[in-house]
């Protein structure tokens, strides 16, 4: 296993399994009607924890490996700045993703209040939009096109069999059961279609 083996592997395990069983945990929560407002304390905090461990111990790896190849080390400092560029560039994966919540959420707020919408909560919309920062830029479409699969599928059961006719569809489960799914299984499509 070379060094940018290891550093997937580390990425995956702090990002994808992660977040997936921080997210899994308080979906249990929410089942449990218990409180789940900690969610964004929680998963802010550990996202920028994360962030900052895969980009510094992400940059340290690099720039041993590199530095061990006589092709690769006329591409560190003070020879050439192309390191700072990859390392810029995983900050800005993340700087992107933080974009794409943030414009996720102001979206869904004036939506929201345009159509005068009571259905919907801005603490539903908090977390919709925090799950797509989980989700990285690269991945907001997966996401999102699961989020409206499962409440389609949902609502179509409910008018199928009338059991829930009239009641208010809480966005909260359909966003923990995307962003798992995206996490764990929807982030491959992205490489099949060639996204990132």
């Amino acid at each position: 296993m070379d060094l940018n083996q290891i550093f997937e592997l580390i990425n995956y395990l702090l990002f994808h399994l992660f977040f997936s069983a921080l997210w899994l945990w308080y979906f249990y929560r929410w089942l449990h009607k218990k409180n789940i407002e900690s969610i964004f304390k929680a998963s802010w905090l550990s996202y920028l924890i994360i962030v900052i461990i895969t980009v510094s111990g992400g940059g340290w790896f690099l720039y041993h490996s590199w530095s061990a190849s006589q092709m690769y080390a006329y591409l560190l400092p003070p020879h050439s700045n192309y390191f700072y560029l990859v390392i810029f560039r995983t900050v800005l994966f993340h700087l992107i993703s933080l974009a794409a919540g943030l414009v996720l959420y102001y979206l869904l707020k004036f939506v929201a209040r345009l159509a005068k919408a009571t259905f919907v909560e801005l603490k539903e919309i908090r977390l919709l939009a925090l799950g797509a920062v989980l989700a990285g830029w690269n991945n907001v479409m997966v996401y999102l096109t699961t989020t409206a699969a499962l409440m389609l599928l949902t609502s179509v059961f409910i008018n199928l069999f009338k059991s829930g006719r009239g009641q208010r569809l809480r966005l909260a489960p359909y966003v923990f059961l995307a962003l798992i799914f995206t996490l764990l299984i929807g982030y491959r499509l992205t490489f099949y279609l060639g996204v990132y």
